[in-house]
């Protein structure tokens, strides 16, 4: 008897996964939040797209979005 298509252990599809965070004046939070995000290993169960909504920052926080989207290819943002 083989196992089961979808048992545990295999995984069959890969599931979109959008993480959307709103944020506003949080330079210092952008890596670490792409950091611990990745760090929970969604992939390859989900095809994960972390997305951060940039509400009129007047700090760095575009520029740190725009970084981690360079160095990492699941950040996308938005403004």
């Amino acid at each position: 008897m083989g196992e089961e298509p979808g048992g545990i252990g295999e995984i069959t599809v890969s599931k979109k996964l959008s993480i959307v965070l709103p944020c506003l004046n949080e330079q210092e939070n952008v890596m670490p939040m792409v950091d611990a995000l990745l760090a929970v290993n969604l992939q390859p169960a989900y095809d994960l797209e972390i997305i951060f909504v940039d509400d009129g920052s007047s700090d760095g926080t575009w520029a740190n979005i725009c970084q981690a989207a360079q160095e990492r290819g699941v950040v996308k943002g938005v403004r």
